[in-house]
């Protein structure tokens, strides 16, 4: 009797296992489904409570002569309490000697309903607490909100590894790229891949080539925004000279 009791226990426990690790395989997301996985994947992003972002920009020349430009951005964002931080760097290029001709840093924080701003030209800091300002960069900080599945087009997948799933396709508009780059061209198309990583869904990497139209023809700038410390973003600290 015994005997019996422990091998009904024992099936049991088996039993249990078997459906525990059934359920485990029934919500593995398919990575041979592009659609699934961006879709995933931006959602996933704009849930984020904090994270850290590293943008950059090179602004391609309409002619081989002409001048050219880069822009680069680290971005710390947290939802709540809300806090953000945005220290660009921006240089144009010579066509003819590929040297800098200007260079401008920009530095932005908003801490405790305080917004710090400084740009390199006057090397000056300006302290604001107007609400409405502090709303607007609010609605506007996390860069991912703007996102998308619906602007994403012809998908595919090119890499399939074993912690990450590259998915790469065309863009129907520029329209996700709004909550970071408001001036940007909205109609703009072009080529993108999006890095997912396997172990939480998140994007890690977007490299978006837009085919911009010029007089002489097109030219393809390139955008890439690498994303780290998903919920992990450190704590924002405003430099002393700011506040003074």
């Amino acid at each position: 009797m015994r005997c019996f009791s422990i091998k009904r226990t024992l099936l049991f426990i088996l039993l249990t296992l078997i459906l525990v690790l059934s359920g485990c395989q029934s919500i593995k997301k398919d990575s041979s489904d592009p659609e699934a996985l961006l879709k995933d994947a931006i959602d996933n992003m704009k849930k984020l409570e904090s994270y850290e972002a590293s943008v950059s920009v090179k602004i391609a020349p309409e002619e081989p002569e002409a001048d050219g430009g880069s822009m680069s951005a680290d971005i710390v964002y947290h939802k709540a309490p809300f806090s953000y931080s945005n220290l660009q760097k921006l240089s144009m290029t010579s066509g003819d000697s590929n040297e800098t001709l200007d260079k401008i840093e920009l530095k932005n924080y908003v801490v405790d309903g305080v917004a710090y701003m400084y740009q390199s030209i006057t090397a000056l800091w300006v302290n604001e607490t107007d609400k409405d300002l502090i709303n607007q960069v609010e609605e506007l900080a996390n860069i991912f909100d703007s996102f998308k599945a619906e602007d994403f087009d012809d998908l595919r997948i090119k890499e399939d590894s074993k912690d990450k799933t590259v998915v790469a396709g065309t863009t129907k508009s520029s329209n996700f790229l709004y909550n970071l780059m408001q001036n940007f061209d909205e109609k703009v198309t072009g080529a993108f891949e999006m890095v997912i990583s396997k172990d939480n869904g998140y994007m890690e990497k977007l490299i978006y080539t837009p085919n911009i139209e010029t007089e002489g023809g097109h030219v393809n700038h390139e955008i890439i925004i690498e994303v780290k410390s998903f919920n992990k973003a450190p704590a924002i600290t405003v430099p002393a000279e700011a506040k003074q």
